[in-house]
């Protein structure tokens, strides 16, 4: 299997229950909604599906709501879309004033709190249709068209070397937040993240509506990138969201900050994921480019917990042999890539320490010998797996928790393979050594490990006590 976790995209393409069997049975373990299409009743009815469908695979996953944040987008056109021509000018206004400028293409409110003046240059879906602005008005935005194409609803806009003024949170978001509470979701991702205050003003939100989540940034201007340190200290992980940052900076530093915010995220043991464009021909096309292949393998060189897909599998053609191609890479870059080297771990408590000794007596030539098969990990919060993880073993770390949310936002992070103990509370505290063998059988009877088998197995002595992992043993299956 392979230890990048794969993150894709819900859409019409893989709503049906039997293809999200087929894809968590090919290796997919987070399903992302994107909450910036699709009303409340489909996302609910997805998300019914995709627990139906882990049951039916019996495995765990991890589901993502993506908010739409102060993004600005085309808001609703006819179904084909509006298609405009080099030269031709366009009329852009906001959608409450559409009966104003029939003839014009509603945008974002936010789309004029940006300093639009004349000869400034905007891109819409991804770069692939360019603008000028001609003239801004109160009410309507003109511009000429620079690069051509389709317009299609919802895509996302564009205006680099502009700071964003509007409020981080929507009327829209705040409503999606409610669908988020009702499922319980485990990891909320919000657009265009732009400093520390932002975080808290959704922590905020979450809060009222007292359900708990892990917040994830989206890395995606370069706002966000100068305040990185202050947002990662707020959030829980990172995505790195390319399409836009590869719009809002040049094309050639993409490469530099993903390397660079992969490196701290590892250091400071918090998830991230690279996405965008990975394997996009694979919309149309059976097999990916061989660009898209290596963009893949240096996203595993580089250490990410996770890749994540969009239109593959949302729209593509091919979604389950994306997935597979994706799983093929992983595997072999896992295989071949050196440990980890260069990284400023932080060691700044007793449970992060430990999982460090852990990780160097793997990489000592007894265990490398021995071929020990896995780590075992008894966790009530998800720290210890976690603290392990960003260290990057090149074998699985087997999480038994005896909580379900822990459970399913584990499916997350690199390496790590949740298990459900029911057993685990009544583990949670002082025992004698015998009682490991209780979690070396249950790991035998899950099929992760065989009899003579070894382990390195991490807990603490009052397990279930809090940053207080204490003890790391070298165990032989049962």
């Amino acid at each position: 299997m392979a230890l990048t976790k794969i993150a894709v995209t819900v859409g019409p393409a893989i709503e049906k229950v039997s293809t999200l069997v087929s894809l968590i049975k090919a290796g997919v373990s987070i399903f992302r909604f994107n909450l910036k299409h699709g009303n409340h009743h489909w996302h609910s009815s997805c998300i019914k599906n995709v627990e139906k469908a882990s049951r039916i695979a019996g495995k765990p996953v991890a589901i993502l709501f993506d908010l739409q944040g102060p993004e600005m987008r085309v808001g609703e056109l006819p179904k084909d879309g509006i298609r405009i021509k080099r030269g031709n000018k366009v009329i852009f206004t906001k959608k409450n004033l559409l009966s104003s400028f029939p003839e014009a293409i509603p945008v974002s409110e936010s789309f004029f709190q940006k300093r639009l003046i004349k000869g400034k240059r905007f891109f819409l879906d991804e770069a692939r249709l360019e603008l000028e602005v001609l003239n801004r008005k109160k009410d309507y935005i003109s511009a000429k068209v620079i690069r051509g194409g389709v317009i299609q609803s919802h895509k996302g806009i564009n205006v680099p070397d502009t700071k964003i003024s509007s409020p981080f949170l929507l009327a829209k978001d705040i409503k999606d937040l409610s669908l988020a509470a009702k499922h319980e979701i485990d990891y909320l991702a919000v657009s265009f993240v732009r400093n520390k205050k932002d975080i808290d003003l959704l922590k905020k939100q979450i809060k009222k509506l007292s359900f708990s989540t892990k917040i994830l940034a989206k890395i995606e201007n370069r706002q966000a990138l100068d305040n990185f340190e202050e947002i990662l200290d707020s959030c829980n992980g990172v995505i790195i969201a390319r399409g836009d940052l590869g719009i809002e900076i040049p094309l050639e530093e993409v490469p530099y900050y993903q390397k660079k915010i992969i490196k701290r995220c590892a250091e400071r043991g918090k998830p991230v994921i690279v996405a965008t464009q990975m394997l996009e021909s694979m919309c149309d096309n059976p097999f990916p480019t061989r660009a898209e292949v290596s963009d893949i393998a240096n996203a595993v060189l580089d250490y990410t917990d996770a890749v994540m897909f969009a239109r593959e599998t949302t729209l593509g053609k091919y979604p389950l042999k994306t997935v597979l191609v994706a799983k093929n890479i992983c595997c072999f870059w896992e295989e071949k890539r050196p440990p980890v080297t260069g990284f400023d771990f932080e060691l700044t408590h007793q449970t992060a320490s430990i999982c460090y000794s852990a990780y160097e007596l793997w990489m000592s030539p007894f265990c490398q010998k021995e071929k020990v098969k896995a780590f075992v990990t008894i966790s009530k919060s998800g720290m210890t797996p976690q603290l392990l993880s960003r260290l990057r073993p090149n074998l699985p770390i087997l999480a038994l928790t005896d909580n379900k949310k822990v459970k399913d936002q584990l499916c997350l992070l690199y390496g790590v393979v949740p298990l459900f103990f029911k057993k685990a509370g009544d583990l949670y505290k002082k025992r004698n050594v015998s009682d490991i063998k209780k979690i070396l059988y249950y790991i035998k009877n899950s099929g992760y490990v065989k009899k003579g088998e070894k382990v390195i197995v991490i807990y603490a002595e009052d397990w279930g006590t809090g940053g207080k992992t204490s003890i790391v043993r070298i165990q032989e299956i049962p």
